[in-house]
């Protein structure tokens, strides 16, 4: 039986999620952004979430490409609050962008929200 994922109930890490023929998997999520340079200080009453997601194109037709983009994928915390300001990750993290998967194609990258 499937797990119902909701905002009283997001996935957790490692689960693998299938949604319209993409399978997303959270890899790792920590609280912060680890350097300091402009956005390394979040608005009053705001902090960082970090993510390393896997996104990976499990359906469809072999010559049909799935279009995904970061802002598809909000992040809930423990506390029910929604991460859904989006920010490019630091340097030394690979971003998870915008591009195209065909079948049994995968991407992982960080996603920084606030």
């Amino acid at each position: 039986m499937a797990e119902n994922f909701e905002r009283v109930n997001p996935v957790r890490r490692g689960v693998a999620v299938v949604h319209s023929g993409m399978e997303v998997t959270v890899l790792g999520a920590r609280c912060g952004y680890p350097e300091e340079d402009e956005y390394g200080k979040p608005r009053e009453g705001h902090e960082w979430v970090t993510a390393t997601l896997r996104v990976r194109n499990v359906g469809g037709r072999p010559d049909e490409p799935y279009l995904y983009h970061d802002v598809e994928f909000p992040f809930i915390g423990g506390r029910g609050v929604t991460y859904d300001d989006i920010f490019v990750p630091p340097k030394t993290e690979r971003r998870l962008d915008s591009g195209k998967l065909f079948r049994d194609e995968e991407v992982s990258g960080t996603w920084c929200g606030r």
